[in-house]
């Protein structure tokens, strides 16, 4: 329904989402009695409420999309640091969080900004890093700690495969290694070396790929320190993403869960060098440092990977959907032993 909406009234549909008791909430941009119409044509357990918005979805993409243009190389604008640029759905418009300005520059950014975007001041970014995880044989499992030359490094996340080579992948962060790296187990039994990098400027992915063998492949995820589940379905975020759907991550630690908040961010992640990543998801499941790469995930459906905390909210997160990491190397997840 969402992405029938999306395609056919650009001008007037502001966005979908769903509250914690399940009422889904229709922002309508002007009186358009055709989104009720197509939407009272759908089975819904729920009624859904149509709300007023001020900006359709289609205006949204492009109040964010021109304040990613504006920021220079150092993800910054008119020498203010930027964090995060927000699609915010529920609220209506574009959030940019911001680290640390003077009082003189935040107000000459203020005035700035267009309407319907709204400048905010964050605690700062909190990327994960290094983390280890105890040892566990083959198959190789998501929310694994890795290693790298006996040193704890960061999360695996979901097995990706290629249809044309038939080779297996293993996932983890992009900005925890480089091509060439080696991971291994804690006893130092070697799992395979990294050879796709999705950390790179502009990026819709902060994922990397270590190549594994087809013996290693596994579809599970190890939802605690003694337990797995398997996954047999990925999101395919053209149809089935909704802003309140639920989302769960298993960490270097343990497993908590929130849901979907905004499906549309732009970060800078800095590890060495700096990267712009686009389309970034932020949900409401805590990380921290350590926690890069782990799955997200929600009952047996695969959704995406960690990257980093969000700016300014500890508590929530920001991963790359296992789509874009689909499409950006023409792999498909992992979904079945």
């Amino acid at each position: 329904m969402q992405e029938a909406l999306r395609q056919a009234f650009p001008s007037s549909f502001g966005g979908l989402y769903v509250q914690q008791d399940g009422t889904p909430m229709i922002e309508v941009v002007g009186p358009d009695p055709r989104i009720v119409t197509l939407v009272s044509g759908y089975p819904l357990s729920v009624e859904p409420v149509f709300e007023p918005a001020a900006y359709s979805e289609t205006e949204l993409d492009a109040l964010h999309a021109w304040v990613r243009d504006r920021a220079d190389d150092s993800f910054s604008i008119d020498g203010v640091s930027l964090a995060a640029i927000e699609t915010d759905i529920i609220n209506n418009r574009v959030n940019v969080y911001v680290v640390g300005p003077t009082a003189d520059d935040l107000d000459r950014l203020v005035k700035d900004m267009k309407p319907g975007i709204v400048v905010i001041q964050a605690s700062g970014y909190a990327g994960a890093n290094a983390c280890s995880k105890s040892n566990c044989p083959n198959p190789l499992k998501g929310a694994l700690w890795l290693y790298q030359s006996s040193t704890f490094w960061c999360m695996s996340g979901f097995v990706f495969r290629h249809p044309a080579t038939g080779k297996y992948y293993l996932s983890t962060a992009g900005h925890c290694s480089t091509i060439g790296d080696t991971y291994q187990h804690p006893s130092g039994t070697n799992i395979g070396q990294v050879t796709h990098q999705g950390w790179v400027d502009q990026s819709t992915a902060d994922v990397s790929l270590i190549q594994i063998a087809s013996s290693k492949k596994s579809n599970l995820i190890m939802d605690s320190n003694t337990s797995t589940r398997a996954m047999t379905s990925r999101e395919d975020p053209a149809s089935n993403e909704v802003i309140g759907e639920g989302a769960c991550a298993s960490k270097k630690t343990t497993t908590n869960c929130g849901s979907l908040i905004s499906v549309n961010n732009t970060i800078s992640i800095c590890e060495g060098a700096c990267h712009t990543i686009t389309h970034m998801r932020r949900a409401s499941v805590s990380s921290v440092g350590g926690d890069s790469g782990s799955p997200v995930y929600y009952g047996f459906k695969a959704i995406g990977i960690i990257s980093a905390s969000y700016p300014g909210a500890p508590g929530d997160s920001l991963y790359s959907h296992v789509r874009n990491v689909e499409l950006k190397w023409s792999m498909v997840t992992q979904i079945t032993p």
